[in-house]
């Protein structure tokens, strides 16, 4: 019997074993590569740090231009880049026309122009055998600190920005509003349309690289898998121990309540627009008064507290929820 892989983003073992003997040239100038956990390669060119990456929207076709551009700026933004360019690869179904077109560019235009960030070019063409439209963007910013997991020591502290689970609650509403239309209030509906907008992590992110660079050891943008999936991530790339209460996180009443009706555990839902950082132990508390004064709300998780642990996480206070399979998003579950 022929066994099914599993949906979302491959395994760590299948990273190290199959991409990770496969990048291709050696070049000296590459400062971070491809590994579990990172989302951006990091290189210079001549003494400028750029950070590039790239990211798929799959499991949408509500505002995919808006998506792809925050999404894709997040992986640099959490790299501490600031994003400056953007390529796009966009592949419609057969059945799209031009003013379904004109939409997405359109979006994709007025989210790229709220971070001053250019299109260079990409790819675009209707393509046989899809239902929905899927988008892979490639966004290229300038560092000026190298971010990488290898920074992070034992005894620095983890903290949390921006609201969780809202890109894969407003998701999960628009695939089964059907079903959830009874439960949500026309005033919670009014602010499930603004959720988009708080899928972006740019407002708060170039503020953190701007003026808390020194403080921060490495930072990371829970996506796919929500932000259980981030931290394992963190642990695996840094080859450290974490130990975290979630509880210290307040879910949006709304999302809650989307989650709650369908039965899924929203820290493994989709949480672009939050923002893990690990900030130095000895610079925490200038780190919480830089953030305070930016008007910044950062909301303490845990720390790192193991290197004998290497990979794992201790999750205080979750009971009601299970945790496995970090790497599986619960948006998945809606596609079954």
């Amino acid at each position: 019997m022929v066994s099914l892989l599993k949906i979302g983003k491959i395994s760590k073992e299948e990273i190290e074993d199959i991409i990770m003997p496969n990048l291709g040239f050696t070049d000296n100038n590459v400062l971070v590569y491809p590994g579990p956990g990172i989302d951006s390669g990091i290189f210079k060119v001549d003494e400028k740090i750029l950070v590039a990456s790239t990211d798929p929207i799959t499991a949408s076709s509500h505002l995919i231009g808006r998506w792809v551009a925050y999404i894709t700026t997040n992986d640099v933004l959490a790299s501490g880049g600031i994003p400056k360019w953007f390529l796009l690869n966009l592949l419609l179904p057969a059945s799209y026309d031009k003013k379904q077109l004109l939409s997405i560019m359109r979006d994709l235009s007025n989210s790229l122009n709220k971070m001053k960030v250019t299109l260079l070019g990409g790819h675009t063409e209707r393509t046989p055998n899809i239902s929905f439209p899927i988008a892979v963007g490639t966004a290229i910013g300038i560092a000026n600190k190298v971010l990488k997991p290898s920074n992070i020591r034992v005894g620095d502290k983890i903290y949390l920005f921006g609201e969780v689970a809202v890109e894969g609650a407003y998701i999960l509403f628009k695939e089964k509003e059907d079903i959830l239309k009874e439960y949500i209030t026309s005033a919670e509906k009014k602010e499930i349309d603004n959720f988009p907008e708080k899928i972006s992590i740019y407002r708060y992110a170039e503020k953190l690289i701007r003026n808390c660079i020194d403080e921060i050891r490495w930072m990371h943008d829970p996506t796919e898998g929500g932000v259980y999936n981030g931290l394992y991530e963190i642990a695996i790339s840094s080859k450290k121990a974490l130990r975290v209460n979630l509880s210290h996180i307040k879910l949006n009443s709304i999302v809650k309540k989307i989650c709650e009706k369908l039965d899924i555990n929203p820290y493994k839902l989709l949480s672009s627009g939050s923002l893990i950082v690990v900030v130095g132990s000895e610079k925490e508390k200038e780190f919480v008064k830089k953030c305070w004064q930016m008007n910044i709300k950062p909301v303490f998780l845990g720390e790192i507290y193991s290197e004998s642990k290497a990979g794992e996480i201790t999750i205080e206070n979750a009971d009601e929820y299970e945790f496995k399979d970090p790497h599986i998003d619960e948006i998945w579950k809606i596609f079954h």
